[in-house]
This record gives C-alpha cells, structure tokens and sequence, in this order.
C-alpha cells in the first residue's frame, strides 16, 4: 500500500516542472493506474469490512477521521447496507491523503528537527530537561507514562517551540492553487495579478527566510515561538505556514505536530543523532558537498515534499 502510494507520488507532476519530459511521460497514466487498483485493492474491502462492523448495535467506533465519516454517514442513513460508490471514492481519497501525510511529509520534519536540535546543543539540553520534568528523569519511562497520560505531551512548550522553528527554516510542503477566473492577487501596492489560467504557488520556504519577516532569519531561535507580543521576536501574523493558513490549511496539522513530539519524547533522550555529511562525501568523493543558507542538511523536492539532502546520512548513538 504504501509501496503503491510512493510510487505514485513519484510519478506525479504538479504543473511547474521545467523539464519536458516530465510532463509528457506516455507511461504516466498507465502507472497512475495501476497504482491506485494496488492502493484500492488494499484498502476497499478494509473500509467495506469497517462499515459492516458498525452497522451493529454493539459497534464501538474509533475517533479517527474515516470512523467518524463512516459513523455520521450511518446516522443520516440508517437503511442502506452497502457504502455508496460516490461516498467510497470520496473516503478513499482521505484515507490515501493522511497515509502520505502521516508517512512523508512527518517523517522529513522529524529529521529537520533532530538535525537542527543536534547542531545547537543549548536548545538540546533544555528539551531534553524539560522532558525530565514532564515525563520524569528515566527516558524508559516516557512511554507508559504518555500512554496513561496523554495530555502530557501538552505540557511540553519548549519542545513545541523547537519543533515550530525547524518546520520555520525547514517548511517541507507548499501550497498549489489553480487559478480561477475573476480573481487576482493584490500587491500592497494595489497593483493586481490575474490568475486565470495560472498556477498560483504558495512558496512557504521565500516566506520563511525573508529577512523582512523574520528577524535573524537564518538562526534557530525557538524562544521566538514563547516570547510575548511586542518583543522584537514576536512573529508577524500569518507569516508561519508549513500547514497552510485558512479554510483549507492541513488537515492533518495537529496529528504530524502530536506525532513528531511523541517521537522526541521517546527518543531525544536515549540518543544523539549527528549528520554523517562528511564520511558520506568522502564516500561519494564529493569532498566539499553542496550547501544552501549555510547549511550542509539543506532541503530537496522529493516525492510529495521536501526531504533532507542526500537522504540525510547520519549516526545515533546510544547515550545510556
């Protein structure tokens, strides 16, 4: 399934390639094919046999998105046996959507954040006391501890900040808009932008390092995300979008966040994780390696988001 899902985020364009032949690959849409009958082979009769398990009187739905989808669509048709064709396609492309979101795009954000946290060991250290603090000084722990009380992962403040300033430096989605007829962008200026016909790009990555938005725009700084409003640090509304802003920001934007914490907590402690840059350039006899901003960890376009450089070559260390 998610084999299928990869691959075809791989074979997907999104209508700003440069290149040609990326466009107008004749096997593309034959992949697409065969891809979503892999990914509906799998996940189809799931959501059928879902269906069928709560139909009956002592059914126990789940919270999740799809449980709940499937519970309201139920209540509002009590007599149908079977899930409509319309409502099946419709669940499926959600149940596909948080599949990538939770597998990708969380995945390189957790690495961003390990690596930043790694390259300023002040921020390392006060994470990792403030996790002592919250979820007690024995790293062991962490786990049953969230799993009898899982509002402590609210009670992680520095942590969250740490993690909002590496997604800041590191946003690894954009956002893609068709243009529509009718509507324009408006400059400041009040100069306007049609968008007919146009993809209109969202690039969270320009925003995030404009040094007129953010000041010491290069810098990993978590106590921007604390500091009261006022404060030279204070971030400007609406400038912070690596889930998007309004109607239709990331849905999954609480659940990557819980997650990407949830993995510090359990991990943070135990290990010390450091780039292997150096050794995988030596390997590849790339002696001085590419850098962007300074930084050796810079990001790529990968299938669905942005991902670390060269696949992020690094060591863990055992630190107990």
């Amino acid at each position: 399934m998610t084999a299928a899902l990869r691959s075809q985020l791989s074979w997907s364009t999104t209508g700003i390639e440069m290149n040609p032949l990326l466009k107008f690959n004749f096997l593309r849409p034959f992949i697409h094919m065969y891809n979503t009958w892999r990914m509906n082979r799998y996940l189809v009769p799931r959501l059928k046999e879902r269906y069928n398990l709560m139909k009956g009187k002592d059914a126990n739905p789940g919270k999740s998105v799809i449980d709940l989808a499937l519970k309201a669509y139920q209540a509002e048709n009590p007599s149908k046996d079977t899930i409509p064709a319309a409502f099946q396609e419709v669940a499926i492309a959600q149940i596909k959507l948080f599949i990538f979101a939770g597998h990708d795009t969380t995945s390189s954000s957790t690495i961003f954040t390990f690596d930043l946290l790694a390259k300023h060991p002040d921020v390392l250290a006060r994470v990792r006391a403030e996790h002592d603090a919250v979820l007690g000084p024995d790293p062991s722990e962490a786990g049953p501890r969230l799993t009898e009380t899982p509002q402590l992962l609210n009670q992680l403040p520095y942590t969250v900040a740490a993690i909002k300033e590496a997604l800041r430096i590191y946003p690894v989605v954009a956002a893609l808009r068709v243009g529509q007829p009718g509507f324009s962008l408006v400059a400041e200026n009040g100069q306007r932008f049609p968008t007919e016909n146009c993809v209109v790009l969202g690039d969270h990555y320009g925003v995030h390092h404009n040094p007129s938005v953010w000041p010491d725009v290069e810098k990993y700084i978590p106590e921007r995300w604390l500091v009261e409003e006022g404060d030279p640090l204070y971030p400007i509304k609406n400038a912070w979008r690596p889930f998007e802003k309004g109607p239709r920001n990331c849905i999954g934007m609480e659940l990557a966040m819980t997650e990407i914490k949830i993995i510090l907590a359990l991990t943070i402690r135990s290990f010390d994780i450091m780039d292997a840059y150096k050794e995988f350039d030596k390997v590849t006899k790339n002696p001085k390696g590419m850098v962007v901003d300074g930084r050796r960890t810079y990001m790529v376009r990968g299938a669905g988001g942005g991902h670390p450089a060269d696949g992020y070559p690094c060591k863990a260390t055992l630190r107990y």
